[in-house]
């Protein structure tokens, strides 16, 4: 990095001294001043240096010049950018990428505009992946150590689940939940990975062609042993009976379980159209998600108590993302306000959407985490 200060030679008068005005002091300062402001500016901006290789620990760039950290480091033979953080930390990879610089300066666009397709995880990070002995290894290693690097929102991974049914898992938050919970049981680093569509059901569970009901019988209420509505529907234990046990092994040695503040509704002398209050419960290990997750509030729930501490995955900021190209009507978890019978949902046309617990025409769009 160059200032290229132009220098100016001092002569002294027929006197002796050098002939300082406040002219000449003030263009002094100007030129100080802005000597700082530009110093200012690029301590707030990554510099990229580019490297012919070795980007990971070069020490110079293409033109001799010291590489000064922090910076970026493009590796001109991986098509990697490095990040280097300064003080002797090892440097990452930000932007594990093959399109280079190119790919890097598209990506912010992408995001924004919702074009953003998605990288095979497995593909994109081969070389970190191929010293453990699999994708969800190396992924549980990697976020247990709160290093995201390069992991971006809408990547993914596929697997075969044990039927051989093909499935698609996707990035879909990077620690929305993390220092969170009630005491003992405060969230540590976490992914939220999420089917990329709708899945078709099948077994005794599935109705109506690949479809599931939230319950056998029209109620979105709890039970004396369990209050919350969501743990005692049928959906959810298909999600933990069933689908759980359809993904591969290596992907369920490194599932956390999910805790969440869910709804209760349940009364004795009958059917409830609200949900009263909410209390701390584990979903285990696979889990629909809740409205505010996928819209950002409360649509068709309880005021208040069906929210909980969920917030919106990042995945759903645009309308269509709850489509995913798939137009097939999902399951949420929560209980819809006004009603004892019926349950929010996403509907195939993209809009917030409640149906009875019983309809035989909506699927499940399962959730797991990672950590």
């Amino acid at each position: 990095m160059a200032i290229n200060y132009e220098s100016r030679e001092w002569a002294n008068d027929a006197a002796g001294n050098t002939p300082i005005n406040a002219d000449a002091l003030n263009r002094m300062e100007g030129g100080i001043s802005d000597a700082c402001a530009g110093v200012d500016s690029l301590s707030s901006k990554l510099i990229t240096y580019l490297v012919e290789s070795g980007g990971d620990t070069a020490g110079e760039d293409v033109n001799g010049d010291e590489i000064v950290e922090p910076c970026n480091v493009y590796d001109a033979e991986k098509g990697v950018v490095y990040f280097a953080p300064g003080g002797g930390a090892a440097r990452t990879v930000p932007f594990a990428t093959s399109g280079g610089l190119a790919d890097v300066a598209e990506y912010p666009y992408q995001l924004e505009a919702g074009l953003y397709p998605g990288r095979d995880l497995a593909a994109t990070f081969a070389d970190e992946v191929s010293e453990y002995g699999d994708v969800w290894e190396w992924l549980q290693s990697r976020t247990k150590a709160g290093n995201f690097s390069g992991i971006r929102i809408g990547d993914y991974i596929d697997i075969t689940l044990t039927d051989e049914v093909p499935f698609r898992a996707l990035v879909a938050a990077i620690d929305p939940y993390y220092g969170c919970g009630d005491d003992g049981h405060v969230r540590g680093h976490h992914i939220v990975m999420m089917a990329s569509a709708p899945v078709t059901v099948t077994g005794s569970y599935a109705v109506n062609g690949g479809h599931i009901k939230w319950n056998s019988t029209a109620t979105n209420q709890g039970t004396a042993a369990e209050k919350h509505p969501y743990l005692a529907s049928q959906l959810h234990k298909w999600e933990t009976e069933v689908f759980y046990n359809l993904l591969p092994q290596a992907v369920r040695d490194r599932i956390m379980v999910h805790r969440a503040l869910l709804e209760e509704r349940y009364s004795s002398s009958g059917g409830l159209t609200e949900s009263g209050r909410w209390s701390w419960a584990d979903l285990g290990t696979v889990w629909s998600p809740s409205e505010m997750e996928v819209y950002g509030c409360t649509v068709w729930g309880t005021k208040g108590w069906s929210v909980g501490y969920d917030c919106q995955f990042p995945i759903f900021k645009k309308t269509r993302d709850r489509i995913n190209g798939s137009r097939v009507s999902w399951w949420l978890r929560v209980a819809r306000g006004g009603s004892s019978s019926t349950v929010c949902s996403v509907y195939g046309y993209g809009y917030a959407s409640i149906d009875s617990a019983s309809d035989d025409w909506l699927r499940p769009r399962p959730c797991f985490l990672i950590g």
